[in-house]
């Protein structure tokens, strides 16, 4: 158990650089006015999140442990979103 929380942590931890990181960069490219890079984080998230739902589901086209399911769509796009 206590491996699954820290690789959920691990995931979320880079999920939320990765948003950081994004995000800055829209800013710095198109302005401050309006949070694009806001939208566009969550926006591509949460599609992210379901694509990869529907391709690792237990009869997907690309089966994975409940583990790896766990990391990336808790741990690293929950922290991403």
């Amino acid at each position: 158990m206590l491996k699954t929380y820290l690789a959920v942590m691990l995931g979320g931890a880079a999920g939320t650089g990765a948003r950081m990181w994004l995000s800055a960069f829209l800013t710095l490219k198109y302005g401050e006015n309006f949070p694009v890079g806001t939208v566009v984080v969550n926006v591509v998230g949460c599609f992210i999140i379901g694509c990869f739902n529907a391709l690792t589901e237990p009869h997907g086209v690309l089966p994975v442990s409940s583990l790896v399911r766990l990391v990336v769509m808790v741990g690293f796009l929950g922290g991403f979103t």
